[in-house]
């Protein structure tokens, strides 16, 4: 095979690894919506499925800046 068609098989390929692992986290995201709508609801909470997953994408989000952040303070107080 030539490099051209090898390009374009591996440009397929990465789209097609692309394109199940955006599936894969609109999955875990659902997931974790339901089960956060079911907790609020036990709570006396009702939410609809939109909100929860809105939810759970803030929450998401937060997280990772905070733990980010975190990560870059630890790495700052013990580099003195």
């Amino acid at each position: 095979m030539d490099k051209e068609t090898i390009n374009k098989l591996w440009k397929k390929r990465v789209k097609k690894i692309w394109v199940t692992a955006i599936f894969i986290t609109i999955g875990i995201v659902w997931i974790e919506a339901s089960i956060g709508k079911w907790f609020l609801s036990l709570l006396g909470i009702e939410l609809s499925m939109g909100e929860a997953i809105v939810v759970v994408v803030l929450t998401n989000f937060l997280y990772g800046v905070i733990k980010t952040l975190m990560k870059y303070a630890k790495k700052k107080r013990t580099k003195k």
